[in-house]
């Protein structure tokens, strides 16, 4: 399957500026389909669906799917907002909204 949004050049740059720009806890996993075990916070591509959710060993948390890229970008910063893992979520959010919507 080809990317369209989460691709490794896009990756690269959402993560340098999450780094570099805010205090964040846990980068999430931005891209494909991943296996279970990883503790991670995921945001995954899979044609034109857009997979938010927390992996936790062989669990998969706070599961939601959505049709547009940025209704899943709002629920990922959302949850980092409400779990306090990043300092300016605004600022999270519109790392993500400038390179993709």
């Amino acid at each position: 399957m080809e990317r369209k949004y989460f691709t490794d050049e896009n990756n690269d740059i959402i993560y340098n500026r999450l780094k570099n720009e805010l205090t964040i806890q846990y980068l999430p996993y931005l891209g494909p389909s991943i296996n279970f075990g990883l503790g991670d916070i995921c945001l995954e591509e899979d044609d034109n669906i857009f997979k938010f959710y927390v992996i936790d060993r062989a669990s998969k948390f706070e599961y939601e799917e959505f049709n547009k890229v940025d209704d899943a970008i709002k629920k990922l910063v959302s949850y980092y907002k409400e779990n306090e893992i990043v300092d300016n979520p605004d600022k999270m959010e519109e790392i993500f909204i400038k390179l993709y919507v």
